[in-house]
């Protein structure tokens, strides 16, 4: 039984049907699961043992990036200094470790959960976002 990785994305197949999901979370038995293909991104926990069953891992297509993203990817080196005030804003989002709950599994533990070793409980991470203000 292949093991899915926490805020990892996969392709899989289903009686001849291709879909990509999103695990946001494991335990011992099961994943949550957010199908994303859905329309309304359906959200489910299935059993690890009847989902290896009923459905093919295709890949895990976390890190896939196409020529189409590389060719949006604007550097500092494309941006004439001279002419343009670098601005990085600071957002605060869910932590992707922990889906801004601020606790991750722990079997080891008698209470089952330990602080989140990225945002130490905080839920939430500062993501960087990189602008450019002509001057």
């Amino acid at each position: 039984m292949e093991k899915l990785l926490l805020n990892n994305t996969y392709l899989l197949s289903h009686n001849g049907i291709i879909e990509s999901i999103t695990i946001l979370s494991v335990t011992n038995k099961a994943y949550k699961i957010r199908w994303n293909e859905h329309t309304n991104k359906t959200i489910l926990w299935e059993l690890k043992e009847s989902f290896m069953k009923n459905y093919s891992i295709i890949e895990n297509i976390t890190n896939h990036c196409t020529l189409n993203d590389l060719n949006n990817v604007k550097t500092a080196l494309d941006t004439d200094p001279t002419t343009h005030e670098k601005i990085i804003e600071i957002d605060w989002v869910d932590c992707p470790n922990c889906n801004g709950i601020g606790t991750v599994p722990n079997p080891n533990s008698t209470v089952m959960i330990k602080t989140c070793p990225v945002c130490y409980g905080n839920t939430k991470v500062p993501k960087a976002k990189e602008t450019y203000k002509t001057i």
